[in-house]
């Protein structure tokens, strides 16, 4: 993922995860290479690059907060992860 796109799709993953399904629980139900991949971007992605990026977009929601969305994805792959290690 690249920039303003870049962005806009984690936008979205979060979005959805806070309102129609946790993105720990998502993680579930989509194929393995996908999974690794979503772990691997959590991972490698430049924490203040997204918050850039973000500051682009047109986001109407005006107590939207970059830093609250960048640590409940966090929480929600480390939850994916450590539920994971269980099974």
């Amino acid at each position: 993922m690249q920039g303003r796109q870049a962005a806009r799709d984690v936008y979205d993953i979060y979005m959805l995860s806070k309102k129609i399904m946790p993105l720990h629980l998502f993680l579930i139900t989509i194929p393995e290479q996908f999974r690794r991949g979503m772990v691997h971007w959590y991972r490698s992605f430049s924490r203040n690059e997204l918050k850039l990026e973000l500051l682009d977009l047109d986001i109407s929601d005006k107590n939207f907060d970059s830093q609250e969305m960048i640590q409940y994805l966090e929480d929600e792959i480390k939850l994916f992860v450590k539920e994971g290690i269980k099974k």
